[in-house]
């Protein structure tokens, strides 16, 4: 499975749901290119989506003022979760 959030990737293996960041190398022999940085092992969606949700809310603080926007940004999350679930892709990285 290999799910783009954006800054955010989804990707699994048999026992958990992973949640990555999206980097480039700066330096070497692979700079310029993106990589993943695993952040975050869940053994389910709900486990999943509650992590990433509260470290979105978390990084975006300074622009919530009002639990309607706090609203507004779950549901956002949400609805981009569940298309993007229904689009699943495999990996290209063949893991």
């Amino acid at each position: 499975m290999y799910i783009d959030l954006g800054k955010y990737v989804i990707t699994a293996d048999s026992m958990n749901i992973i949640l990555n960041v999206k980097g480039v190398h700066e330096k070497g022999k692979k700079a310029g290119q993106e990589y993943l940085k695993q952040i975050g092992y869940y053994g389910t969606w709900q486990a999943f989506a509650s992590s990433v949700l509260n470290t979105d809310l978390l990084s975006n603080a300074e622009d919530i003022k009002s639990f309607a926007d706090v609203n507004n940004t779950i549901d956002k999350f949400m609805t981009t979760l569940m298309s993007k679930l229904e689009e699943i892709q495999p990996n290209p990285l063949g893991k």
